[in-house]
C-alpha cells in the first residue's frame, strides 16, 4: 500500500534539532512582547548604587557599570535586536528576491545590470555600509537596517537568480506556457512555490547573519546608542570592564550564539520540511461544454471539413543555424499525423515553434502560413498565443514526471489549465470537474488522487494525468510530444489508446511525435518522416509503411523491434544524423545511405520533396526504391500491428 502523506507540520517535527531551535525561538519572541512583566527593573534605570552588582534572586545577571540591571536589558534587549535583524532580512529578502527572478527570467542586459550592482554591493559589508550611512547622517538604528538590509541583497539575489534558472527550464515551466499561462501567473503559481522553500530557509539563515552584522554594528557604537537595550550595544558598552567583570560580555556574547544557531538549524529543518516529495511516513476525461470561452468550431465535429491546422514552409533557425527547413502539413478535424525521426531531426522543435514556446532569441520562426482553425500563428501577438494554449491548442510534454510541478497536488495543476481558460467556476465545480477528468482517463479513486503530488504516482499515472490536463478544455488540436517515453510497452499501449478515445470524443487534431515508426503506423493517419530537420517522407501511414519510398524510412522500419522477429534482428543505421550547422551539397541522408548512387547525383544535388506513387518523397532514386523486402517487411508489420490490436 501506497504510503500516505504527511502535513508540513508532521514534516518539521521529524526534524528534532529544528523543533528545538524553533521552541527556543518563540520563547524569545515571547519574552521580548512580554518583556513588562517577566522583569522588575526599567531597561534605562541608572543606580550608581548597584554598580556591578553581583548575581542575585531580584538581579539573577548582575548589574552593569552603571546598576542597570542585565536581565532587564538582555529581555528588552530581544524586541530591537530581532526587531532590527527582520527589518534588514525583508530588506534583503524583497528587492534581492526581485532583483534575482527579473534576472534569471529576462538575462541580456537586465541580468548583466543587475549582476554589476549585486557584484558592487557584495563587495561592501554590513560594517562599511554602517560606517558610511553613520559619517553621513549620524548614528542611529535606521541605517543600520539599511546597512544590513544592503548586504544581504546580494544573498537573496545569487540565491533566486540561480533557483529560477533552474526551474524556468523545467518541463512544467514549458507546460505551463502551453497551457496558455501568462509570465506573472508562472511566477506566482509554478516559480515562487518551487524556489520559495529555499528562499525561507535562506531567511532564516540571513536572520542570524543579521544579528551578527547588527551586533557588531551595536557594539562599535553605530546604532542609535551604546547605552541602548541591544545586545551588541550591551556587549560595546561593557568593553571597558571585561578583564574585570568577563560576565557582563559573555552573556550577551552566549545569548547572541545560541540565537544564531538556532536559526541555523531552523534553516535546515525549514529546507527539509517545505518539500512534499520528502513528506511520506518512511522520511470522465471530458468536461462540460466551456464557459467563457470563443469557439469557433463544434467539439463533436467529425473527421473530414476543412484544415484545422495549416502549415506551409515552417522554419526554425537557432543562431542562424536551420534545424527545421520548409516543413509543410495539414490537419483535419478528428485525423492524426504522426511525426516520427530520430532524436535531433527536428520534431520538438517543430512542436514548440507551433506552441510559440521557443525563446527568442536565439530561436526564430518563419513560415509561409501557420494558421490554427484560420487564426495566423506567426502574426498573433503573445496575449492572443497564450489564449490559444491549453484551450484550443493542447499540449502533452515527453516526461509526466517532469511536466507536473512538484509542488502542487495533481487537483491544483488539472484545475489551472481549467480555470486558465474558463471564467465564473466556482471552487467546487472545479474540484468536480477535475475529479470526472482523472476518472475519464482511468484513474481509481479520483477524488483521493485529486489530492496527491505527482511523486506519489507511477509513470503510467502521470501521464494519465498529463492527458486529463491536456483534454479537459475540449481542444481543436493536440500536440503530443513522446507521450510514451520511459514507460514500458503495456503502458504505452494504454496511453496511446487512451489518446484515440480522447480524439474520438473531442474530434480534435492530433499530432502525435516519435521515434517508434511502429506506433506511428497503428496510430496515426498518416506520417511525416523528418530527417535532419527535413521532410524525406510523407503520405498516408498505412502505405508509408507498407511500401516506403525513401532509405531512411525503410531504415527506420528495419531498426525498428518486431515480436516476431529473430533475436539479434535489428539493422541499426550507420553514422550520424548531420547537425543544423553542417552543410552538404547533396542528400543530407547520402553519408549513411545503402543506396546511395553517385550517377543520380545523391552525393551532388540536393533532392526536392515529389510526388512518388502517392507520396511525397525527398530522394532521386524514390521510383526505383519500392523493393518487394520493403513491402513485406512492411505489410507484416501492419499485420503485427492489427495481432496486437486483435490480443487487447
Amino acid at each position: 500500500m501506497r504510503p500516505r502523506p504527511t502535513s508540513f507540520p508532521r514534516r518539521f517535527l521529524q526534524q528534532r534539532l529544528a523543533a528545538l531551535a524553533l521552541v527556543y525561538l518563540l520563547l524569545l519572541v515571547l519574552a521580548g512582547v512580554f518583556a513588562p512583566a517577566l522583569t522588575w527593573y526599567s531597561p534605562d534605570t541608572v543606580d550608581i548604587a548597584a554598580r556591578f552588582a553581583p548575581w542575585s534572586w531580584d538581579r539573577p545577571l548582575g548589574a552593569d557599570a552603571t546598576g542597570r540591571d542585565i536581565y532587564t536589558r538582555l529581555v528588552y534587549g530581544t524586541r530591537l535586536t530581532l526587531g532590527i535583524s527582520l527589518a534588514a532580512v525583508t530588506i534583503g529578502l524583497l528587492i534581492g528576491t526581485a532583483f534575482g527572478v527579473l534576472s534569471g527570467l529576462l538575462r541580456q542586459w537586465v541580468d548583466t545590470g543587475i549582476q554589476r550592482v549585486t557584484d558592487v554591493l557584495l563587495c561592501l559589508s554590513a560594517t562599511i555600509f554602517g560606517m558610511l550611512l553613520a559619517a553621513a547622517f549620524g548614528p542611529s538604528w535606521t541605517n543600520v537596517v539599511i546597512a544590513a538590509g544592503l548586504s544581504l541583497i546580494p544573498v537573496f539575489s545569487r540565491l533566486s537568480r540561480s533557483l529560477t534558472f533552474s526551474v524556468r527550464n523545467e518541463l512544467y515551466i514549458e507546460v505551463a506556457r502551453a497551457q496558455g499561462a501568462s509570465t506573472g501567473r508562472i511566477v506566482r503559481s509554478h516559480l515562487l512555490p518551487n524556489i520559495g522553500g529555499s528562499l525561507i530557509a535562506m531567511t532564516s539563515l540571513s536572520m542570524g547573519y543579521a544579528i551578527l552584522s547588527i551586533a557588531g554594528l551595536g557594539f562599535l557604537g553605530i546604532g542609535g546608542s551604546i547605552l541602548d537595550a541591544e545586545w551588541g550595544s550591551m556587549m560595546g558598552a561593557a568593553r571597558n570592564a571585561f578583564f574585570a567583570h568577563p560576565g557582563q560580555i559573555t552573556v550577551p556574547g552566549l545569548v547572541i550564539i545560541v540565537t544564531v544557531v538556532a536559526f541555523m538549524l531552523l534553516s535546515d529543518g525549514l529546507q527539509a520540511a517545505l518539500d512534499p516529495r520528502l513528506g511520506t511516513s518512511n522520511a470522465s476525461l471530458l468536461a462540460p461544454t466551456r464557459r467563457g470561452v470563443k469557439r469557433s468550431l463544434s467539439a463533436s465535429r467529425e473527421q473530414g471539413g476543412d484544415a484545422v491546422l495549416n502549415v506551409e514552409r515552417l522554419t526554425v533557425s537557432f543562431d542562424g543555424r536551420e534545424a527545421v527547413r520548409d516543413i509543410s502539413f495539414s490537419l483535419r478535424p478528428g485525423e492524426t499525423l504522426g511525426i516520427v525521426g530520430e532524436s535531433g531531426s527536428g520534431k520538438s522543435a517543430t512542436a514548440s515553434a507551433l506552441l510559440g514556446l521557443l525563446p527568442s532569441p536565439p530561436a526564430r520562426v518563419a513560415a509561409a502560413k501557420a494558421q490554427l482553425d484560420g487564426i495566423d500563428l506567426m502574426r498573433a501577438s503573445e496575449r492572443e498565443i497564450r489564449d490559444l494554449r491549453g484551450g484550443r491548442l493542447a499540449y502533452i510534454a515527453q516526461n509526466p514526471m517532469k511536466a507536473l510541478n512538484p509542488l502542487m497536488t495533481i487537483g491544483a495543476q488539472i484545475g489551472e489549465a481549467l480555470t486558465l481558460h474558463q471564467s465564473g467556476l466556482s471552487r467546487g465545480e472545479v474540484r468536480s470537474q477535475v475529479i470526472q477528468a482523472l476518472a475519464g482517463v482511468g484513474i481509481s479513486d479520483p477524488a483521493r488522487r485529486c489530492d496527491e503530488y505527482p511523486h506519489q504516482m507511477s509513470g503510467g499515472m502521470l501521464q494519465r494525468v498529463a492527458i486529463a490536463m491536456a483534454m479537459i478544455n475540449r481542444p481543436d488540436l493536440l500536440i503530443a510530444d513522446e507521450p510514451t517515453t520511459a514507460l514500458d510497452v503495456t503502458v504505452q499501449a494504454q496511453v496511446l489508446d487512451l489518446l484515440n478515445v480522447a480524439k474520438r470524443a473531442t474530434g480534435a487534431a492530433t499530432v502525435l511525435i516519435t521515434h517508434d515508426i511502429g506506433v506511428v503506423s497503428e496510430y496515426a493517419d498518416r506520417v511525416c518522416v523528418l530527417y535532419s530537420g527535413e521532410v524525406v517522407e510523407t503520405g498516408p501511414a498505412r502505405r508509408v509503411v507498407e511500401n516506403p519510398r525513401h532509405p531512411y524510412t525503410r531504415a527506420l522500419l528495419a531498426s525498428s523491434p518486431r515480436l516476431d522477429g529473430p533475436l539479434g534482428g535489428l539493422r541499426p543505421i550507420p553514422g550520424r544524423q548531420p547537425g543544423p550547422g553542417d552543410t552538404l551539397s547533396g542528400c543530407r541522408f547520402a553519408p549513411r545511405c545503402a543506396e546511395v548512387l553517385e550517377s543520380a547525383g545523391c552525393m551532388t544535388q540536393a533532392p526536392t520533396l515529389r510526388l512518388v506513387d502517392g507520396l511525397q518523397v525527398r530522394c532521386h532514386r524514390a521510383e526505383t526504391l519500392g523493393a518487394a523486402d520493403s513491402v513485406n517487411e512492411g505489410s507484416e508489420r501492419m499485420q503485427e500491428g492489427d495481432h496486437i490490436e486483435a490480443a487487447r
